[in-house]
């Protein structure tokens, strides 16, 4: 896995050797799926399935066919996980091993890169010459930092709420300590807001009593003083924080809000088929490109779905996170809704700073949902 992952970036033809895999196992998990039946369904699900198709029906698809059939096949792989461990009908220690075992991977897998003693493939943020982010295995430091910090907040969770050997419980709080540190050092900002609200909500209790507000407040401090301290003391942090690049001060969140701006104004200025459709990927890459020299999408995944796939692919991504929300709320009472609803929200914030398709929190979240509904069935088994 480790090799895999290491050589992600490499070129193969017209795609990447990370975009050639995913094929392979999306094609595979599509045969499982189609060759195996299961009875029901969450919604969250459905409405999955039916954002992926919609990708391949949109006006891009004539345009630039490749990159509607690739986000077709990576949006298509989280209703596939979970289907797929549907069918094969995964026991809950299956799942938990899985969790706790692929987080301390990932956070691991950066030693090597920390130590120096392997170079990074992935892309770098361009702020000033000799500015690096760390990135690890992954293709870029976006990747590498909110798959890390989806990791450090399962192993506290775990830590928490789970039975361990007293060394295997300092094993796990060192791997923490270093994946806050690797979270740090990718100096994304998406990934520390999505660490913060992840700790919050884990921590958070039941009840909130005075000492709760107290201790909240005593945390509000402590990350106000830990804020201050790095923008004193660390050029770098301070840079990114601030949008500093080459000694020039560039737009408040890297230039989001127009990218937001583009992609509304793109949307609205379709006909009626754009308008119900949206333009595709290469038709939103190319107008956000014309107003701000970077052809990317619109680092919002409401407004990019929107220009990408019109009001039906929004009313879609709609559908799909009130479903979601609605599957984890109704198992309130489960062992893993904490971290569930820790895991749900820091999705949110990386769909509305980020946007896009990401692997491995995908893969995350369809561990946890199938691991929350398998509880969930399990309470209603032992009332019966």
């Amino acid at each position: 896995i480790f090799i895999l992952l290491y050589f992600e970036t490499t070129p193969l033809g017209v795609v990447t050797a990370s975009q050639l895999w995913k094929v392979f196992l999306f094609l595979y998990l599509l045969v499982v799926v189609l060759t195996h039946k299961v009875k029901v369904l969450p919604g969250f699900v459905k409405a999955s399935y039916f954002r992926s198709i919609k990708f391949i029906l949109n006006p891009g698809i004539y345009l630039n066919p490749l990159a509607e059939i690739l986000d077709f096949s990576r949006y298509s792989l989280f209703p596939l996980l979970y289907h797929f461990l549907e069918i094969k009908k995964t026991k809950l220690f299956q799942i938990d091993k899985a969790l706790i075992y692929s987080s301390i991977f990932f956070i691991v897998s950066f030693l090597p890169f920390v130590l120096g003693l392997l170079e990074s493939r992935g892309s770098q943020l361009e702020y000033y010459e000799g500015f690096a982010n760390l990135t690890g295995l992954f293709q870029g430091p976006h990747a590498a930092s909110v798959t890390s910090t989806m990791s450090v907040l399962f192993i506290l969770y775990f830590n928490k709420n789970y039975k361990f050997s007293r060394l295997a419980r300092i094993f796990n709080l060192v791997v923490i300590t270093f994946g806050i540190y690797i979270v740090f050092v990718t100096f994304v900002r998406t990934g520390y807001l999505m660490l913060i609200l992840g700790v919050i909500i884990i921590y958070l209790p039941k009840k909130i009593t005075p000492l709760t507000v107290i201790r909240l407040f005593l945390f509000i401090c402590f990350l106000i003083f830990i804020l201050y301290f790095l923008l004193e003391n660390n050029q770098e942090f301070y840079n990114r924080i601030f949008d500093i690049r080459n000694g020039n001060q560039k737009e408040v969140g890297s230039g989001r809000l127009l990218f937001w701006i583009t992609a509304f104004n793109l949307w609205l200025s379709g006909n009626i088929i754009e308008f119900l459709f949206g333009f595709g990927f290469e038709a939103l890459t190319v107008a956000i490109e014309k107003v701000t020299g970077y052809k990317v999408f619109a680092h919002n995944e409401f407004l990019t779905q929107l220009a990408q796939n019109g009001i039906i692919g929004f009313c879609l991504l709609i559908w799909f996170v009130t479903s979601l929300f609605k599957f984890i709320f109704k198992r309130r009472k489960m062992f893993s809704y904490r971290i569930s609803i820790a895991v749900f929200v820091v999705y949110i914030s990386l769909m509305m700073t980020q946007g896009g398709f990401w692997f491995y929190p995908e893969f995350f979240l369809a561990l946890i949902l199938y691991k929350l509904d398998k509880e969930f069935q399990k309470s209603n088994e032992f009332i019966l």
